[in-house]
């Protein structure tokens, strides 16, 4: 069994390349969109939530060998096993990185179920052994995360710069940070909406700063 190394890989304006044109196809490209990634789908048959997409390049025919030039990764989706390995093989040779949907042993990685919340992301892995648990796990962490999470982070990604600026002593500042991270924040955006949230923190900031 493969022991993974957890990471997030940075795919905006990147090609993406994604082999296939089925339903499942049409579900890795929208996580692959979301995050901002230049996808190319090849398939001779595309199914209907695929020809509504407009920000993806598609090409109705079988997929060739010159389709993973200057590819960054390829997530082949579909239930030819021949193909599937063909791409692998290719993708190896050009050291681009590789998913097979449901072969994790094909694989160069595997995606596991996560949940977004704007800039937070949780993931939840079960190395290939039971993603019907990582589902339901994923699952119970879509009720307990709201998207408030997304608000606040959001509120924080803006201020962050001048907190930085105006709270130089390193120390402080980290302790600072530790104080944003309380969740009695999160209850208050979720109560008192983002402009009351806002002012609290700009006068955590304050308090800090002085």
């Amino acid at each position: 069994m493969s022991v993974y190394y957890p990471v997030c890989l940075d795919v905006c304006g990147k090609r993406c390349l994604v082999v296939g044109g089925g339903e499942v196809a049409a579900r890795k490209l929208s996580a692959l969109v979301e995050a901002g990634a230049d996808v190319l789908l090849v398939s001779p048959d595309v199914c209907d939530s695929i020809v509504r997409r407009k920000e993806i390049t598609v090409i109705r025919r079988p997929w060739e060998e010159h389709d993973l030039d200057g590819a960054f990764l390829v997530v082949v989706a579909t239930n030819d096993r021949a193909l599937n390995s063909a791409v692998v093989a290719v993708a190896r040779r050009k050291r681009v990185l590789c998913n097979v949907v449901d072969d994790a042993g094909s694989s160069d990685f595997i995606v596991p179920a996560s949940v977004r919340r704007g800039a937070l992301i949780v993931s939840i892995s079960t190395s290939g052994n039971l993603p019907a648990l990582a589902r339901a796990i994923r699952e119970e962490i879509e009720r307990a995360y709201g998207e408030e999470y997304a608000d606040y982070l959001d509120l924080i990604a803006h201020m962050r710069q001048d907190i930085i600026n105006s709270v130089p002593d390193e120390h402080v500042r980290r302790e600072l940070f530790g104080r944003l991270a309380d969740r009695r924040f999160i209850a208050m955006l979720r109560e008192k909406g983002k402009e009351a949230t806002r002012r609290e923190l700009e006068k955590l900031v304050r308090e800090a700063a002085s």
